[in-house]
């Protein structure tokens, strides 16, 4: 994949989520590591609009004829900043339960592209053998607070949905998840609270990111993270019976009525629609008519 493909390729796939790009983005983003300068990188990207392939509009890049995603961009930037407010109280809450290392944002509002009627998705890392433990705490706890997204509840908008839960000793994703929608979803991730380094820990665990998106990994693993909290260390009991009892009534309550769960040694999956495999098939028919 030569440059200027490179940068029709990302400007595909985010089309797919109505997510225009600025210049600084599609640096960030290219499938393919940058070995030249910023200035070649506009000057090709301004080739594609030339040639009717790319428009740009209010500092953005886009698909033609895909104008209207700008203003849509906007909006869901302005409900993101009352959204990201929720769910950094919820991650100063989340992190101080027994066995929870990391909370993480995920999804739309990862990108401050969530619409005001959406929820807020969070991922949860937790000690080696507290997976079950934590998640049984944090849904009892969000329960209380009236926060958790209810499966199957219409009524969503600034409730939180914990949809992936991992424990330090199985942070790397499965080689049947390693590829460019899951690197996305990693190196978007943006982590709101953490200990003991386990943030840093989660990238290098799952470096293979690299491959697919080996400029923002490397931007991700440079950066300081002003959003994140971190909290000092704290030692807890072994509770290995406690999470024996809860990993079984957990795993009990949800064999009747299991839809798109997964679960996984140290690995809990509940995204209550998995996209991965419609992005995938949808950006590789776009990529076959690009080339086409």
């Amino acid at each position: 994949m030569n440059p200027e493909q490179a940068i029709a390729a990302t400007l595909v796939y985010f089309d797919i989520f109505d997510y225009p790009l600025t210049t600084n983005e599609i640096a960030r983003w290219l499938p393919l590591s940058i070995s030249f300068t910023r200035s070649r990188l506009l000057r090709l990207t301004k080739e594609l609009v030339k040639k009717g392939f790319l428009a740009q509009g209010e500092g953005f890049y886009f698909l033609s004829g895909r104008g209207k995603i700008v203003p849509k961009r906007r909006r869901n930037q302005k409900a993101s900043g009352l959204k990201l407010k929720i769910a950094q109280k919820a991650a100063r809450i989340l992190i101080k339960v027994p066995g929870v290392l990391l909370v993480g944002l995920t999804g739309n509002l990862a990108m401050m592209d969530a619409q005001e009627d959406d929820d807020i998705d969070l991922l949860i890392i937790t000690r080696k053998d507290k997976i079950w433990t934590a998640r049984f705490l944090t849904v009892l706890l969000l329960e209380i607070l009236g926060q958790r997204r209810r499966p199957k509840s219409k009524r969503i908008k600034d409730k939180i949905c914990l949809n992936l839960f991992l424990d330090e000793a199985h942070l790397r994703f499965k080689k049947n998840r390693q590829d460019l929608y899951t690197a996305h979803e990693i190196l978007q991730m943006r982590p709101l609270a953490g200990k003991e380094s386990i943030y840093q820990r989660f990238l290098k665990t799952n470096a293979w990111t690299k491959d697919f998106l080996p400029n923002a990994f490397r931007k991700k693993t440079g950066m300081h993270w002003r959003d994140l909290e971190v909290f000092p260390k704290k030692r807890c009991s072994k509770g290995i019976f406690v999470e024996k009892v809860l990993a079984s009534l957990q795993l009990w309550y949800m064999r009747r009525r299991q839809t798109t769960e997964q679960v996984k040694k140290g690995q809990l999956f509940f995204h209550p629609q998995d996209k991965r495999k419609i992005v995938l098939e949808e950006y590789g028919k776009k990529l076959v008519s690009l080339s086409s």
